[in-house]
């Protein structure tokens, strides 16, 4: 068995506002394998173009990543522990 291309885990993601923090992403995980076509679908507002984001390491400065871990080929791109 192959290793898993992307792995995503437990990762969680808030953003800051005037209002405190606003939790956008909560305990999201998944793997992709090599050759794997992989679709995220989800209502106006859940948080896929954040994921996308949290996984390119293009976040806004206001957001910032609670919890969780990204893999990329086996390497840890991010990873933070749980608060």
């Amino acid at each position: 068995m192959t290793s898993p291309l992307l792995d995503v885990r437990a990762l969680s993601v808030e953003f800051q506002t005037t209002e405190g923090p606003l939790r956008v992403l909560r305990d999201v995980s998944f793997d992709v394998a090599p050759g794997e076509t992989f679709g995220l679908a989800g209502e106006s507002g859940s948080g896929k173009t954040t994921l996308g984001y949290t996984i390119l390491q293009a976040l806004a400065p206001a957001a910032r990543i609670t919890c969780g871990a990204i893999l990329f080929e086996g390497r840890g791109s991010l990873a933070r522990e749980r608060r």
